[in-house]
């Protein structure tokens, strides 16, 4: 699953990629991160922040959401301040 992931992930860097298992949504990764952040429980808040996403069966796409005004980027930014701040928080202590 990690490999696909990587793969599609080098081909839609600006997405966030959601893995079909089952009835569930997996995510992995920066993606991951960027939906805890925004305390998304389902794909349609993806829609109204902005964001572009792919859902992924296996390897074909499911549904592709493409924005004009994608955000993925400012997201992907706090995502990488709070993994500093954190990691600069459990060195000092």
């Amino acid at each position: 699953m990690f490999n696909r992931y990587r793969e599609i992930k080098n081909i839609y860097k600006n997405y966030v990629i959601l893995i079909k298992k089952g009835k569930k949504y997996v995510t992995i990764g920066i993606d991951k991160k960027i939906l805890k952040i925004l305390d998304i429980q389902d794909i349609k808040y993806l829609k109204s922040r902005f964001i572009n996403y792919l859902i992924l069966d296996n390897l074909d796409i499911i549904e592709k959401q493409n924005s004009e005004n994608n955000r993925y980027d400012e997201y992907y930014i706090k995502c990488k301040l709070i993994n500093i701040v954190n990691y600069i928080n459990d060195r000092r202590y």
